[in-house]
């Protein structure tokens, strides 16, 4: 059985409400595979993935 990426790669024509969409459903797959304190892990992930350092 052949795994789907999670993230697709979009082609430079397509426009950013694509790239949205795409990332507002990694977001949601992401959530998902957090169990236990889910709100917690995501606020962390978020939280690491903007900082500046």
């Amino acid at each position: 059985m052949k795994e789907r990426p999670l993230v697709k790669s979009l082609a430079p024509e397509q426009s950013a409400d694509a790239a949205l969409g795409i990332l507002s459903h990694f977001r949601v797959q992401f959530y998902d595979c957090l169990y236990t304190r889910a709100d917690a892990l995501f606020e962390l992930t978020d939280a690491l993935l903007c900082a500046d350092a």
